[in-house]
C-alpha cells in the first residue's frame, strides 16, 4: 500500500497537532506528529534556535502559562502541494506560570492566527511551520506589554 498523499494526510496531521497537542497538551505526540527535522520559521525572541526540542519547549512554557490555551479553526485548511494553510482564533488566560519572563496576570486573551505546515511526504509529518498573528495584542491583553 502507498504512503498518502500530503494533501491526504496533512489536514488530519495539522488537525491532530491543534487538538491534541495544543489544545490537549499531549506535548508527548510532538514526537509522532512532527518531523526529526522540523524547522519553526516562526520563532519568538529567545525561543531558541526553531527545531523540534525548542518548539516543544516553547509550548511547555506557553501551555503552563495559559492552562486554558485554545486554537478554534475558523475556516476548513487550505492545501497547495504539500503546505497546508489554516486560520485560528486563539484564547487564554494568563493564570499558570510565567511567559516570557514575566509572572502571571491572571487576564484573558483573545488573538488571531494563521498557520502554514509543510508535511514531508515520506513520512506524512509536519517538517516546517510559518505563522503570524496577532502578538502584540495578545501581549497586551494579557498584561504584559502596555501598547499606549
Amino acid at each position: 500500500m502507498s504512503q498518502p498523499t500530503p494533501a491526504q494526510s496533512g489536514p488530519n496531521v495539522l488537525r491532530r497537532a491543534i487538538d491534541e497537542v495544543i489544545n490537549a497538551g499531549h506535548l508527548e505526540l510532538i514526537d509522532e506528529l512532527f518531523h526529526p527535522d522540523f524547522v519553526d520559521h516562526d520563532v519568538f525572541p529567545n525561543e531558541g534556535d526553531g527545531n523540534r526540542a525548542s518548539f516543544k519547549s516553547f509550548l511547555e512554557e506557553l501551555r503552563a502559562a495559559l492552562p486554558d490555551l485554545r486554537f478554534e479553526r475558523q475556516q476548513d485548511e487550505v492545501i497547495a502541494g504539500n503546505q497546508i494553510w489554516c486560520w485560528y482564533m486563539a484564547s487564554g488566560t494568563m493564570t499558570g506560570g510565567p511567559l516570557f519572563g514575566k509572572p502571571p496576570t491572571g487576564r484573558f486573551a483573545r488573538w488571531r492566527e494563521v498557520h502554514c505546515v509543510t508535511v514531508d511526504a515520506a513520512t506524512g509529518k509536519i517538517i516546517s511551520h510559518i505563522g503570524a498573528g496577532d502578538d502584540l495584542g495578545m501581549l497586551s491583553q494579557l498584561g504584559i506589554i502596555d501598547m499606549f
